[in-house]
């Protein structure tokens, strides 16, 4: 759920039966366009739309999603960059929804 937390109403459901995480969400990030991305304990980082409850799933990852940022509107190509326990680090494109770049060589999870 999303709450607006000056009045503490809930402003949208972030799942549905069909969409969602299956196991624990573990980190969050906010696009400059309202939008969110979440990326869970079940290796699946999701972004939802503006009202929630629809998601498109960013893939490639196979191991729980530690964290989780996104670029500024002031970047030429917004990014969504992931971390995760897979020993990789993500990137991918906002606008199209596809993997730029995948940077692995670590010894172990990366934590942020």
């Amino acid at each position: 759920y999303a709450y607006d937390l000056s009045s503490g109403v809930q402003t949208r459901q972030m799942f549905d039966k069909r969409n969602g995480h299956r196991e624990w969400v573990s980190c969050v990030a906010h696009t400059h366009d309202g939008r969110t991305v979440s990326g869970g304990m079940d290796s699946r980082l999701l972004l939802w739309g503006a009202r929630g409850a629809s998601c498109h799933e960013f893939r490639g990852h196979t191991g729980s999603i530690s964290a989780v940022g996104c670029t500024s509107s002031s970047s030429s190509k917004p990014l969504v960059i992931s971390a995760s326990y897979d020993k990789t680090v993500r990137a991918f494109d906002l606008r199209s929804r596809r993997q730029l770049l995948c940077f692995s060589g670590h010894k172990g999870p990366v934590l942020s």
